[in-house]
């Protein structure tokens, strides 16, 4: 019985192969099978691989023309025969045990996909926090629904690597889960439906992969047109997917992740003068259109509207006209002008928590701003790790959650994203109903 079909796409890594696949025939796991695409290499990599073929014979060599690592990966799935499947880049490295530890936690939690960690090593230093969440995720070893899952981890670590992911066959096959064929960044979408459909998802806090960092890999190539095309053409197949969805929370959780792309890609577009391309330009509007919501629609987030608002300063008028730009820059008022609506800062005498110091609250207080109000109510900024009086924010003292027991606060405004239904309920055990509280995302659709 083979228990595990380890799928490895091979393309121009000839000098890493012996060290990658030493690491797979050197798994104490045995009953596994090794399916080795090579995809239209034009090293010697298939030369290699035959090399290592001698020596093992079992090994499946499929050799094609470069079609890139998703056609590769469902080749891989079309084929496989055992219970599991993994994928390994051809360039990287497992732990000696890695299948065995996976096979047996996915056994005994029957899992739909089982998640690890791994170490990065090479050339080229790398933040090692992309692929380690151990300090993150708190539910380890815990079998969770994967919209549980995501509802409460994708916005921390959303890390879509398809390396760092082992998943039963059987799943894969009922729901047809295949890779996008012929793309940059096809790890995203699959990851996304992958785990919308996961009924037992399971988190192991083990550091069994070994991802190695260099020149010339995919992961370090130049973010060039080619990527930020396919980057772009990502985003709007994860668009399709709201579809699919049908959990409110999840779907915001989605939402944001797509505005976190979308922000990425216009920081760098903006950089290198991507937006001179005229067909990328209304390519890139139409999909920040098609998520953002149009501008003259209420549900519209505030970041939604600061997105759209800061493409107004890149894209031509006769993509993005002046009767646009100004409707954009309304709404902007509206949504703070509901803000003070729900918030008295406007009443000297209150007392008023912001709990968080980031990005966030500075972008509420920027927003509340641009009523043209003079916010007349004293600001508590709060914080859960640091102590009070340590640093301040704005020149003014940031409290601790601990601390803030004796105070009399009209309310508390819950200011992240990230971190807002841990912080919410962080304030409800520690003092339930004590404080009128309001997220910022949940309540004032931020």
């Amino acid at each position: 019985m083979i228990k595990v079909s380890i799928i490895i796409p091979v393309y121009n890594t000839a000098e890493y192969l012996m060290e990658c696949f030493h690491s797979v025939f050197s798994q104490t796991l045995k009953e596994i099978e090794i399916i080795a695409v090579n995809d239209g290499s034009t090293d010697h990599s298939l030369d290699i691989l035959n090399t290592i073929k001698k020596e093992h014979p079992e090994m499946i060599i499929i050799s094609q023309e470069n079609k890139g690592l998703g056609a590769v990966r469902n080749k891989g799935i079309e084929l496989a025969t055992g219970k599991y499947i993994y994928f390994l880049d051809s360039d990287d490295c497992l732990a000696e045990d890695a299948m065995d530890i996976c096979y047996r936690y996915a056994e005994k939690n029957q899992s739909d996909v089982l998640m690890f960690d791994a170490e990065t090593f090479g050339e080229i230093d790398q933040i090692q926090n992309a692929y380690n969440r151990s300090e993150i995720i708190t539910d380890k070893e815990c079998v969770l629904k994967g919209e549980v899952f995501a509802g409460k981890y994708w916005l921390k670590s959303f890390c879509p690597s398809a390396c760092l992911i082992f998943t039963s066959a059987q799943f894969l096959r009922r729901h047809k889960l295949q890779f996008r064929p012929g793309v940059y960044y096809e790890d995203n979408e699959f990851y996304i439906r992958m785990m919308l459909l996961a009924e037992r998802v399971i988190y192991i806090p083990k550091m069994l992969y070994r991802r190695r960092c260099r020149e010339g890999s995919i992961i370090m190539s130049p973010f060039d047109m080619h990527h930020v095309n396919d980057y772009l053409q990502m985003i709007q197949a994860v668009q399709a997917l709201d579809r699919e969805i049908h959990s409110s929370r999840l779907r915001s959780i989605i939402q944001e992740l797509k505005l976190n792309f979308l922000t990425f890609l216009l920081s760098v577009g903006r950089v290198d003068g991507m937006f001179e391309n005229k067909e990328f330009a209304e390519r890139f509007y139409r999909t920040l259109s098609d998520v953002c919501g149009e501008a003259s629609e209420n549900k519209s987030s505030y970041r939604s509207l600061l997105l759209l608002d800061e493409m107004g300063m890149v894209l031509p008028d006769d993509i993005m006209g002046e009767t646009e730009r100004a409707g954009i820059k309304n709404k902007k008022r509206e949504w703070a002008e509901r803000i003070w609506d729900e918030i008295p800062f406007c009443q000297r005498e209150k007392c008023i928590g912001i709990y968080g110091t980031g990005k966030t609250t500075d972008q509420l207080l920027e927003a509340c701003k641009n009523c043209q109000r003079e916010i007349k109510a004293k600001l508590i900024f709060i914080d859960s790790n640091i102590a009070s009086g340590e640093v301040k924010y704005k020149g003014q003292d940031v409290i601790h959650i601990d601390d803030i027991g004796k105070l009399s606060l009209e309310c508390i405004v819950i200011a992240s994203v990230k971190y807002e239904e841990e912080m919410y309920q962080m304030v409800q055990e520690k003092y339930g109903d004590r404080f009128r509280l309001i997220r910022i995302k949940a309540d004032l659709h931020f």
